[in-house]
């Protein structure tokens, strides 16, 4: 309920600056509808929720502190380390990918130096 009261809410402030630019004579009317769509469309734009990942302990247990909802993630230890050695496996692919071409491109130019 505090939702949609809000978002009506969120609507009225809106439609009450949408009646000021409409209403302004200085403006053309082409500039006049940009400037209304660009206002409803940066209004109705959703804030997105950062979620917080919580690490469950043993068998897993969570402290007493450590809250669940709409924000928290319960994550197993194993499954965080997973992902985390994942990402680090990907950036070590990249470097030695990068390392690769530029070795390939010193035996190539050491060939055509050769050559001539």
């Amino acid at each position: 309920m505090r939702q949609k009261k809000r978002d009506v809410k969120k609507m009225e402030k809106l439609k009450k600056k949408a009646t000021e630019i409409a209403d302004a004579e200085d403006l053309p009317a082409r500039s006049k509808m940009k400037a209304i769509e660009d206002l409803y469309k940066k209004g109705m734009r959703k804030k997105k929720i950062q979620k917080i990942s919580m690490v469950a302990g043993k068998a897993g247990k969570m402290s007493k502190r450590d809250m669940k909802g709409k924000k928290v993630k319960i994550v197993d230890k194993r499954q965080k380390a997973d992902t985390v050695r994942g990402k680090r496996g990907e950036k070590i692919k990249a470097a030695n990918k990068k390392m690769e071409k530029e070795a390939m491109r010193r035996q190539m130019r050491k060939a055509s130096k050769s050559k001539k």
